[in-house]
């Protein structure tokens, strides 16, 4: 009797027990997502890895990167899935090579009448995103490694967009300062829908040049007492630089194709760069590198911007600019706008003479 008892109660609580247990179950694709994701974090480590430190161990790179390669390439066959994520491996990895020169895209000469005043703001844009896209189709693992930002020899794509930037923002202060009010006015105004219609394009590094051009000193100061328009103001807040560009970062994001403010990744590799250390206990900082690969992975992922292109665009627009510098431009403002209580200083002819 006693052992009946047994029975039944053995029976009766492996049947709540298996009933307990299929009830905390974790579904099959919610592992496999976790799975995946774990997958991805080890292979985003390792690569960063390589990268990071693979030009200290230059003679044998391949005695150590080929292991990693081939244990990637084994993930890959295990899960298919992970075939376009084994090729941005093998990419990145291969991106510790010398760095790809930009393209030459713009060789031929636009043909016909262009300049600031006639371009369409909508053409432009689109012709500088795919100008832009160019340059960061090529960007590797390798020039941002380098930390020569500026150097075309060690980052010729990255110092291509920066040197574009900083052209865009004189080029629109040059436009403005040197001509006369009511033209300065029009391209003024023409130049903030250019930074609305760039937000909107998802062109953020354009935006930023032509918005840095905008604001600079000598130009903001003849516009002091002009209320800009609504849109613009909208965009102004959209890239600044508050809570380290806290506000950029949620319009940019899930937004495709995008051209990213180069600009805010530097300040991101350079915060993670600095500010953490490169062991932990004598051991390799793990959370270091995900995050230096974070930054990588952001820019070197970027969605190509495809459409028709218009050769020599933008070397068109260039052709009578004349870059200036800062003191120059400066001594244009004062000219047309003397500081309060001072007397008009003598025109700066030795400057406008180098305007065509």
């Amino acid at each position: 009797m006693a052992e009946k008892r047994l029975t039944e109660r053995s029976g009766g609580g492996g049947e709540e027990y298996h009933k307990r247990e299929e009830e905390q179950t974790v579904p099959e694709n919610f592992a496999n997502s976790w799975t995946n994701l774990l997958i991805f974090r080890v292979i985003d480590f390792l690569l960063c890895w390589l990268e990071e430190y693979a030009k200290d161990f230059a003679e044998n790179f391949n005695s150590f990167s080929n292991p990693m390669l081939r244990w990637i390439d084994s993930l890959k066959k295990r899960h298919p899935e992970f075939k376009a994520k084994y090729e941005l491996a093998v990419t990145r990895v291969g991106g510790l090579q010398p760095a790809k020169e930009p393209q030459e895209s713009h060789k031929e000469t636009f043909q016909g009448k262009l300049d600031f005043d006639s371009m369409n703001i909508t053409d432009f844009v689109q012709q500088m995103s795919i100008l832009y896209s160019g340059y960061l189709s090529q960007l590797t693992g390798s020039e941002i490694l380098s930390r020569d930002w500026t150097k075309t020899s060690t980052s010729p794509n990255i110092a291509a967009l920066m040197k574009n930037c900083i052209l865009v923002s004189n080029w629109i202060s040059v436009l403005i300062l040197t001509s006369n009010d009511k033209r300065s006015a029009q391209r003024r105004k023409k130049a903030q829908k250019i930074v609305c219609e760039a937000i909107q394009q998802a062109n953020y590094h354009l935006a930023m040049g032509v918005m840095a051009g905008l604001e600079s000193g000598a130009v903001h100061r003849l516009f002091q007492k002009v209320k800009p328009s609504k849109k613009y103001r909208e965009a102004l807040d959209i890239l600044s630089s508050d809570r380290s560009y806290a506000t950029l970062r949620r319009h940019s994001q899930d937004k495709t194709p995008c051209i990213p403010y180069i600009g805010m990744y530097f300040v991101d590799w350079t915060l993670v760069q600095e500010g953490n250390p490169d062991l932990v206990e004598e051991k390799i900082n793990v959370v270091k590198l995900t995050l230096l690969g974070n930054v990588i992975t952001k820019l070197t992922e970027c969605a190509p911007v495809s459409g028709p292109e218009i050769p020599g665009f933008w070397e068109k627009l260039l052709e009578k600019h004349v870059e200036l510098e800062n003191e120059e431009l400066y001594e244009i403002s004062f000219y047309r706008c003397p500081r309060k209580g001072n007397p008009v200083p003598p025109r700066p002819d030795h400057i406008y003479n180098k305007i065509p």
